[in-house]
């Protein structure tokens, strides 16, 4: 065992991290659980594989989200879901694994860049990866823990950013010249993927050509200009397309480019940041060492004043200014209202903490130290998760009770297809144990076709016969659209309206009533 521990120790200190986080998700409260990881967002992507890789669905009826979370998110989410089959278990090991990779990806720059970090120095670095994790066990704060592990938000930008970057040190290092080609395709796909991968990737490599072409490093400079803009119109080409009845249509950013909410942006993001700092708690810390890492980091590039020698010069420019960028631009742009909007720049405040941890513990020296700790940590880590392997369990086997309420009312009314208010649709329909179609409309019965197929509406053999109740208010309102032939079932809290049979209208979008109950 102990030759095994000193020959893999990175192996070990993956396992490690993975049983940190999967501990992590075990002690989380069962209800905060639920909350963020089996709502109607988290099952953006299920929804897409369900309908365009499991019912061959139409990708162009699809209206995708402004991040349409196809690439690299759909790939690694598909391939897991055709593994684990099962949705919640894929939805927590897609976060792990993306963790992962942020991780591995991470460390490999670092390496790659400082050459001197050890075996047992990497496997240090990739188990305090783990140290924000202790926000569940300290603070009780699982969204700070979901937003490092979200399928639904802007997590694939950032990933793609770090796979860009490994990309572009290649190139940088060894002169392989023929890895701009796959550097191209992935900057365009990204490009296309996400906007916000513009701003944390394509414009901080704009400005780092500038830099070369004034050092008068045109061999490189040249080759990063042409591909960032290649990349940069392609993505933009592609994304106008979809404007076109023919494509699917990618929606349009919250609040894109409201310069008119800066300053309210700008309010609340300090406010928030103030209330954060106060309370002091781990997600205080992961803020602390990200956005000291990219002071720092600007400091240093003054002092060499700009200049890219070393492929470690340009990864502190690149990442300071992408950092400082990512987090900038939602409050430039009006669009952040809340501390739930650090989704925007969580990735990039992920990628600057592990960048700074990977870096600290190189210069470390204390060779012994470093692997005495890291086995401990371990095997404490190891150890803990076996202790507490059934909390883990539960979440993976979880089985809601409103999904079990849903499930029971299926049974009884023999229930196929119905509609309800978006948070409770995708929700309740992909955590159902019942072949069902639970469509989301808008309270008074209008399509809301945000994040989801129109073939689901809009099909003429297709029709449906029941409301999901969100409120009382809520059922007077339905009672007042269907004034006859209604019945409202309840199972525990869940109640739902049996309807005359009805339609979508594919020219009005309006709700069409066609028969009884």
């Amino acid at each position: 065992m102990s030759k095994f521990i000193k020959t893999y120790p990175l192996p070990l200190a993956f396992i490690a991290l993975i049983c940190v986080i999967a501990l992590t998700l075990g002690l989380a409260d069962k209800d905060s659980f639920q909350i963020y990881f089996c709502n109607s967002d988290t099952m953006y992507l299920p929804s897409i594989y369900r309908d365009l890789i499991l019912e061959n669905g139409d990708f162009h009826q699809w209206s995708f989200n402004a991040s349409p979370n196809l690439y690299p998110d759909f790939l690694i989410f598909s391939g897991l879901m055709s593994v684990l089959n099962d949705t919640i278990t894929t939805i927590i090991f897609f976060g792990i694994f993306q963790y992962l990779l942020f991780v591995f990806l991470t460390g490999n720059i670092v390496h790659t860049t400082i050459k001197s970090l050890s075996l047992n120095q990497k496997a240090l670095g990739i188990l305090l990866a783990g140290v924000p994790f202790l926000a569940v066990v300290i603070n009780d704060d699982v969204e700070f823990v979901f937003q490092l592990l979200s399928n639904s938000f802007h997590l694939g930008a950032s990933l793609s950013t770090l796979i860009a970057i490994r990309i572009l040190i290649q190139i940088f290092n060894k002169n392989q010249w023929w890895w701009w080609l796959p550097f191209l395709v992935h900057a365009t796909l990204a490009g296309t993927n996400d906007k916000l991968f513009w701003i944390q990737c394509l414009i901080p490599l704009f400005g780092i050509a500038t830099l070369l072409v004034f050092q008068k490093k045109i061999k490189i400079a040249i080759p990063l200009f042409v591909t960032i803009s290649a990349a940069f119109i392609m993505a933009n080409m592609y994304i106008n397309y979809h404007k076109e009845p023919a494509y699917p249509t990618i929606e349009r950013a919250f609040r894109e480019f409201a310069f008119s909410y800066s300053k309210d942006s700008a309010i609340q993001f300090f406010k928030d940041i103030k209330m954060m700092f106060n309370l002091f708690h781990v997600k205080s810390v992961f803020y602390i060492i990200a956005l000291g890492f990219m002071l720092i980091s600007i400091l240093i590039i003054l002092k060499n004043k700009f200049q890219i020698l070393k492929s470690n010069h340009l990864i502190l420019f690149f990442f300071a200014s992408s950092t400082f960028l990512t987090v900038v631009a939602p409050i430039l742009n009006g669009s952040y209202m809340s501390h739930q909007h650090n989704r925007y720049f969580i990735g990039a405040l992920l990628i600057s903490f592990l960048i700074c941890s990977f870096i600290l513990i190189s210069k470390l020296r204390a060779e012994k130290f470093t692997r005495v700790f890291s086995i401990t940590a371990s095997v404490i880590a190891i150890g803990f998760f076996a202790l507490y392997f059934s909390s883990f369990n539960e979440k993976i086997n979880l089985y809601p009770t409103f999904a079990k309420e849903v499930d029971t009312l299926i049974e009884k009314h023999n229930l196929k297809q119905g509609a309800s208010t978006y948070w409770n649709s995708k929700s309740h329909e992909y955590l159902c144990k019942n072949d069902i179609r639970i469509v989301a409309v808008f309270p008074d019965v209008f399509p809301y076709l945000h994040a989801n197929s129109r073939a689901w509406y809009f099909d003429e053999k297709d029709y449906f016969n029941f409301v999901m109740i969100d409120s009382d208010e809520h059922l007077k309102q339905l009672q007042s659209i269907f004034p006859s032939g209604t019945q409202v079932v309840q199972e525990g809290d869940t109640r739902i309206l049996l309807t005359p049979l009805f339609r979508f209208d594919s020219t009005t979008a309006k709700m069409v009533i066609i028969g009884d109950v």
